[in-house]
């Protein structure tokens, strides 16, 4: 067993994944989430989350709740994509719970991923616009994956 939280999220943004992307032909993956005192990123993902100046806390996120929803992408390539649903994000390292205060309201930052599968490398999306918050947080001392 290990920590985790869940919660419901709504997510709104214009993103891009280059010229060659075909939603239909993969997946979206949720990689990182930035709130105002941590990153949240998926373990095999730490370098995507960026250099935003805040501690890293690695782990996985669990996505089995959440829809995702896009747009056909314009001449440049930018599409819209809408993320809602729960999920939970489960800590490699228990104290990390503890360590960060994970409240409801808005995120500062997200990281979206795209691949063929779960096993293949991921394509980190350009951001160009954002609204996103969570609700209904709730901490898991004793998380067991689903």
């Amino acid at each position: 067993m290990s920590s985790a939280f869940s919660a419901e999220i709504e997510l709104s943004l214009r993103m891009s994944l280059g010229k060659n992307f075909r939603a239909g032909d993969g997946n979206f993956y949720l990689l990182g989430l930035q709130v105002e005192e941590v990153v949240m990123v998926d373990a095999d993902q730490i370098l995507a989350a960026g250099k935003s100046g805040k501690p890293k806390a690695p782990g996985r996120f669990w996505e089995e709740g959440l829809s995702y929803a896009w747009d056909e992408p314009d001449e440049d390539g930018v599409f819209g994509l809408r993320v809602t649903g729960n999920f939970a994000f489960e800590f490699r390292h228990e104290k990390d719970l503890e360590k960060y205060t994970i409240d409801d309201g808005p995120l500062e930052s997200v990281t979206i991923g795209w691949a063929i599968d779960g096993d293949s490398p991921k394509s980190i999306a350009k951001i160009h616009g954002l609204s996103a918050s969570l609700s209904d947080v709730e901490d898991h001392e004793e998380f067991e994956g689903r």
